[in-house]
């Protein structure tokens, strides 16, 4: 263009581009977001102590449950006691974490369950895969299965009383 004398432009943003076209380059980015590194990328929600963030409606046992920020806990959520969350972790909306269940420097999406006393260490949970930082894919049924679940099935469903009065 120039070897023609055609005019060359351009424009300046205010923001960078990051290509998030691997399992890496994605896992860096949301910690970044997580880690308040991203000026233009906001937690959502609403901040409830330093560094977590909560969605609405959501079931905490704050008085026996470990969370280190900066951790994002989407709606609907249910955390039980004696869970351990350690940031920067996501936790899609609608997800069930059960007792004793440890979260470290991870990626929940919607509607996933972990199961009772799992380590979950730089893992992305999406459905019935399990991603760590690497790009190395787990299916909810290679090797152990009992580690997270989908938190709608109806197999895993919050007894209530009367299920254990007639039981």
């Amino acid at each position: 263009m120039a070897a023609k004398g055609l005019p060359l432009y351009a424009q300046s943003r205010p923001f960078n581009w990051i290509d998030i076209g691997t399992i890496p380059d994605y896992w860096t980015v949301l910690q970044n977001v997580l880690a308040g590194e991203l000026a233009t990328l906001e937690v959502p929600g609403t901040q409830v102590r330093q560094g977590v963030w909560t969605g609405l409606n959501t079931s905490i046992n704050w008085e026996n449950t470990t969370i280190e920020g900066p951790v994002y806990i989407g709606s609907g959520v249910r955390i039980d006691p004696g869970v351990t969350i350690i940031g920067p972790t996501w936790i899609g909306h609608g997800s069930h974490i059960c007792s004793g269940a440890r979260i470290i420097r991870s990626i929940l999406f919607e509607y996933t369950r972990v199961l009772s006393d799992v380590l979950l260490e730089e893992m992305i949970v999406c459905k019935e895969y399990c991603v760590n930082r690497c790009g190395e894919m787990r299916h909810v049924r290679d090797g152990s299965n009992n580690l997270w679940t989908n938190a709608r099935d109806r197999r895993w469903k919050r007894r209530t009383f009367g299920d254990l009065l007639a039981s």
